[in-house]
């Protein structure tokens, strides 16, 4: 099975799925200054990257960086957020063409406009 490489247009940049999730989080965060760990994980639902045929995941949208294990740390991007409440997080970077789908539904829920990029 060939690997999807698809690409999605926000805000005039073309990102891969994991970069387009950091790219949708921070903006987010940077729209909602105030905005703390928890308000942000009931925004972003850990079962949003679970939706995967490929595998059984075990990871948030999101994740409190003083809460990911040395084994984890690959499967979020290393930049940290401080979020109001002072907390600090990573964002996952794992996604696939199955469990971006609910995420691009959410960030639509949200107000933000995604376009997947025919290859």
């Amino acid at each position: 099975m060939a690997k999807d490489c698809s690409k999605y247009l926000f805000k005039g940049k073309l990102y891969g799925k994991g970069r387009l999730v950091e790219a949708v989080v921070t903006d987010y965060i940077l729209a909602h200054k105030n905005i703390t760990y928890s308000e942000l994980t009931q925004i972003f639902l850990a079962d949003i990257q679970q939706v995967t045929k490929l595998k059984v995941a075990s990871f948030d949208v999101v994740r409190e960086t003083s809460e990911i294990s040395e084994n984890q740390s690959r499967h979020y991007f290393s930049d940290e957020i401080q979020l109001a409440d002072t907390k600090k997080i990573r964002i996952n970077r794992g996604w696939d063409k199955d469990n971006i789908v609910p995420f691009i539904k959410k960030t639509e829920e949200l107000g933000y406009k995604i376009k997947k990029m025919e290859d």
